[in-house]
């Protein structure tokens, strides 16, 4: 029942259309801000997405990803709808939208998905919580929080921290899409080790690009030559055949 809001920036004889799902308070103009004029000029449209409870999207509470990958559905169900069963999709995240797309993957979307990419998402809102807890304050003992945070997070938001992880979804049957896995080796936010524990855990087709020196949500701009490429390789490969060159 909620209103979903995205901004959709077309592009003339497209070879397909990339979902762009944003991080934790953030916005996809912010996080993908650096991306959105290269991946637009390799012939894609973009729809960026304001994940629950941001930007013009309603929503009283956001969910670290869990009831956000239900929102993936719909706006892929969507898109199918207004664009055609064979128009080419991907879905890509950053950070809380890394982690909402894997989580996603466990769907059965319309098959003109193609592929996923997921830049320093995050295995769990648990294991994240629990992450910053024992980076930041070392002193507090993080179970009984997170324990109680639980509680409050089922009786208020309606979902649990343990509810879902990027790691079952990946290794689910279903999950057929082929997956990017982009992550800094200096993220001292988001562990470099999630998404290695996710692409570890991934039964589908992989490749994990570790960028030297990258801190949080900062792969691009530390070395855009090597991300582009990936970026570039990933998309062009799992186009339908006719469509690449």
């Amino acid at each position: 029942g909620k209103l979903l809001s995205a901004r959709f920036l077309p592009c003339d004889n497209a070879r397909g259309t990339i979902l762009l799902f944003h991080g934790y308070r953030s916005s996809a103009l912010l996080d993908f801000g650096l991306e959105v004029e290269f991946l637009h000029k390799q012939g894609y449209n973009l729809l960026l997405c304001d994940q629950r409870a941001h930007g013009a999207s309603q929503g009283r509470f956001l969910t670290f990803g869990v009831r956000e990958r239900c929102d993936v559905l719909s706006w892929v169900t969507y898109l199918a709808q207004r664009l055609g069963p064979e128009h080419p999709m991907y879905l890509s995240g950053m950070s809380m939208g890394a982690t909402t797309v894997l989580m996603a993957s466990c769907f059965e979307f319309p098959a003109n998905v193609r592929g996923i990419v997921a830049d320093c998402g995050f295995t769990s809102p648990w294991d994240i919580m629990k992450s910053v807890l024992h980076a930041r304050c070392k002193w507090l003992p993080a179970a009984p929080l997170l324990l109680a945070l639980n509680v409050f997070s089922t009786l208020l938001g309606g979902f649990s921290l343990r509810e879902c992880s990027t790691t079952g979804a990946v290794a689910a049957a279903a999950a057929k899409y082929p997956i990017l896995f982009i992550h800094g080796k200096a993220d001292d936010f988001v562990p470099t080790r999630m998404s290695q524990e996710a692409y570890d855990a991934c039964a589908s087709e992989k490749r994990l690009v570790l960028i030297d020196g990258a801190a949080h949500a900062k792969s691009y701009i530390t070395d855009p030559a090597r991300v582009q490429s990936a970026l570039e390789d990933f998309f062009e490969n799992h186009l339908p055949k006719e469509e690449q060159v």
